[in-house]
């Protein structure tokens, strides 16, 4: 998840949902897995909040996950009405993280650095 990304049509939905899925998932004592690239992961150059080590979703484990609460704090009811858009998947497909991954590499890094990298462009 890349924060200030935008999900969906800012004007359609009123913002980036990207914020409101981090709160959904990231809870203290979940466990969760990710797939990330282990030469980002290792290089001393990744790991800062300025330049993060990019991780990808792959399966929620375990732990708590926040849904949507309506205004008044009480939980959102899913049986009269749907929010697809907010909803997290507990699992990634072999299709979707390869959606992520592209998306990462062909609009997120830097040209140099997928060079750098990956040695092509």
């Amino acid at each position: 998840m890349f924060e200030g990304v935008d999900f969906f049509n800012k004007e359609k939905r009123g913002g980036d949902l990207g914020a409101g899925r981090i709160k959904s998932y990231f809870n203290p004592d979940n466990v969760f897995l990710v797939h990330v690239n282990k030469t980002q992961l290792n290089d001393p150059k990744y790991g800062t909040k300025e330049n993060p080590v990019p991780v990808f979703w792959h399966k929620f484990v375990s732990g708590k996950v926040d849904r949507k609460f309506n205004d008044d704090g009480t939980p959102y009811d899913r049986s009269t009405k749907s929010i697809p858009y907010f909803d997290v998947q507990d699992n990634v497909t072999a299709e979707e993280n390869r959606l992520f991954v592209t998306e990462y590499l062909t609009r997120i890094i830097d040209k140099d650095e997928l060079v750098r990298l990956f040695g092509k462009k």
